[in-house]
Parts: structure tokens; C-alpha cells; sequence
């Protein structure tokens, strides 16, 4: 079986995780890489074995790739990805998808015009307890669903990075590590209705927020409660603690388990955040989907909703009161 051509474009932090991912998929090959930097391309291009480029434009005409994955700032997806399935190629994007739902949508048309696939990176979606997490809710096991808790917590010195450049990445926190929660929410409890958003006190005198926490609910009555942060540490071992009318479920960085409320016990269901594991199976979902034998674990609509919400996130932070979902 032949394999099937992938290029990079974006040799950095995130692009060198989509790479070592790649590396390791026997029926890939990866055909080049582009960034604008010469030294960050040829760095990549020696790992790969292939050639690189400082402009994606001739990348893809050049070697006609049948799938781009996109690991550039944001504000540049747009460009890159419509240039692409205009071309011919297939695209991944890594997150936050869009900065803008208006771009979001033209991705979205350019696509389905095209009939190209087009998907928002979203690695938490292939982490395999949180799989099992949403297995455990659709079964009914944890009862009625409450409330969802998600927190994305951590120190990080982001002066001098693009995602505190609002100009390349559209806001901080919120947008960076916002995408990846709101869209566990909607994967695991479907989608959003109303949101309400606050920023916290500014640490490191960003030009973006680096705290924010954010309230939702879900169409069908569901709570979800979203912490944010660049300056804060939480005592954690959970990221998603899920409560329902039976029962309770955490999924940890290192282990995940249930309890029900008629039982003392918990009960073991995963053995944590496997972050390679987790890009493996989303490259693989991607490539099996284009080619027919899988069905996409997220599609163009899932990505496109993930731009909105946050969009109204940031809107709600700004009116400083509820927004509906529906009304951007």
C-alpha cells in the first residue's frame, strides 16, 4: 500500500511533537516541512529525511502533498489551510483553530467546497481515558450529569512568546488553553448554550490575560466550570472531574477512576495522559478518515464550534454577564 504524504508547516515547540508523532506512523511519509526560519526547517528536514522550505506556498506546489498539518501561530491558519485544500491537500490545523470565527467559517466553506477534510488539532479528544470517560457518561454509569470541572493550570513564563502577542495569537490564555477545554466539553456533553467568562488579576503584565476562569452550560442543563492560568499552580492530580446524580469521575495526568455514591470504592478505568499516544492516534483517526476506513473523531463543525465559543467567551468577559453561544 502506498503511503501517504504529509508536510509540516511550523517547525517549533508544537511542530516538533506532530513530528515525532509522524515519525513513528509506518504508512506515512513525510514528505517536507516549511517554516520561515531556514535553521528551524533544516532542522527538521535532517529528523525527517526530506526537504524544507521557507515559503509553505512552494512546498505545496512542489511536492503536492495529500495532507498539510499546520503548527503556525493562528493568525496564519487561515491563509495556510484554505492555500492548501485549494491545492489539493487535506489539513489538520493545530489549535486554537481560527482567531476569528469569520476565518473559522471560510476555512470551514473552502473545505466543503474543495471536498478536502479539514480538522482542529485536539489531542485530548485521542487521549484514551478520556475516550472512556465519555464511554462511562453515554452508559449512564454516573447518572444524570451535573457538572463538569476542567482545569489547565500551570506556571509558564510566556513574555517574549507568541501566544502573549495578541496580534499573532488573538489573546492569551483563554484562546490557547480555552480551545482544548471547551472542546473536551462539547466532546464529552455536547454543545454549549450560554457562557459567562472573567479574566483574573494580570501576573505577568502581558498584553493578553494569563488567568481566566469560565462558566458554561450546555444545551441540555449541564454545568462546566473551566480554570485557567499561566501564573498558578493547582494541587491537582485530575484535569476533567466529572459529577453526576450516581456518581463521580476524574481523569488524571497519571491515572483516572469512578466512583458511584453506592459504593466506597473507586474503580480504575485509565492510566493516565499519554501526550505521544495521544498524536499518534490523531494523525492515524486523520489519515484513516481521508481515505475512508475511519469515521473523523472531529470534524470541521467540532472545530468551527470551538472558535465560536471562545469568541463569546471573550465577548461575555467583556459585557461582563452571560452570552448565548448562539448569539455572536
Amino acid at each position: 500500500m502506498s503511503k501517504t504524504k504529509v508536510a509540516l508547516v511550523g517547525c517549533g515547540r508544537i511542530g516538533s511533537t506532530h513530528l515525532q508523532a509522524l515519525k513513528t506512523i509506518e504508512e506515512v511519509e513525510i514528505a517536507a516541512v516549511a517554516d520561515e526560519s531556514t535553521q528551524a526547517g533544516e532542522n527538521f528536514a535532517e529528523s525527517a529525511g526530506c526537504p524544507s522550505f521557507t515559503d509553505y506556498r512552494e512546498m505545496i506546489d512542489k511536492v503536492q502533498p495529500e495532507v498539510v498539518t499546520v503548527c503556525t501561530p493562528p493568525v496564519s491558519h487561515p491563509e495556510i489551510a484554505i492555500y492548501a485544500m485549494e491545492h489539493g491537500a487535506h489539513v489538520l490545523c493545530e489549535k486554537p483553530f481560527a482567531i476569528h470565527s469569520i476565518c473559522a467559517s471560510k476555512m470551514v466553506e473552502t473545505a466543503e467546497k474543495t471536498g478536502r477534510y479539514l480538522t482542529m488539532a485536539s489531542k485530548f479528544r485521542f487521549v484514551e481515558d478520556v475516550a472512556k470517560a465519555k464511554e462511562l457518561v453515554e452508559a449512564g454509569t454516573l447518572g444524570k450529569m451535573v457538572l463538569c470541572e476542567i482545569a489547565f493550570c500551570g506556571r509558564a513564563d510566556m513574555s517574549g512568546r507568541w501566544p502573549s502577542d495578541p496580534s499573532m495569537s488573538g489573546g492569551g490564555v483563554l484562546i490557547d488553553n480555552g480551545s482544548h477545554a471547551v472542546d473536551i466539553i462539547r466532546y464529552l456533553l455536547g454543545p454549549m448554550g450560554r457562557v459567562q467568562a472573567q479574566h483574573g488579576r494580570s501576573i505577568q503584565n502581558l498584553a493578553v490575560e494569563d488567568t481566566s476562569m469560565v462558566f458554561v452550560e450546555t444545551k441540555d442543563g449541564v454545568w462546566g466550570r473551566i480554570d485557567l492560568s499561566w501564573c498558578i499552580e493547582k494541587n491537582h492530580d485530575a484535569y476533567i472531574c466529572m459529577h453526576g446524580s450516581e456518581g463521580m469521575l476524574v481523569v488524571g495526568w497519571k491515572q483516572s477512576r469512578y466512583r458511584r455514591y453506592d459504593s466506597p470504592d473507586w474503580v480504575t478505568f485509565g492510566g493516565g495522559y499519554n501526550k505521544l499516544s495521544a498524536f499518534v492516534c490523531q494523525h492515524r483517526n486523520f489519515i484513516d478518515s481521508i481515505h475512508g476506513s475511519a469515521k473523523p473523531v472531529i470534524n470541521a463543525t467540532d472545530s468551527f464550534e470551538s472558535v465560536r465559543v471562545i469568541e463569546v467567551a471573550y465577548r461575555s468577559a467583556a459585557l461582563n454577564k452571560w452570552v448565548e453561544v448562539g448569539r455572536v
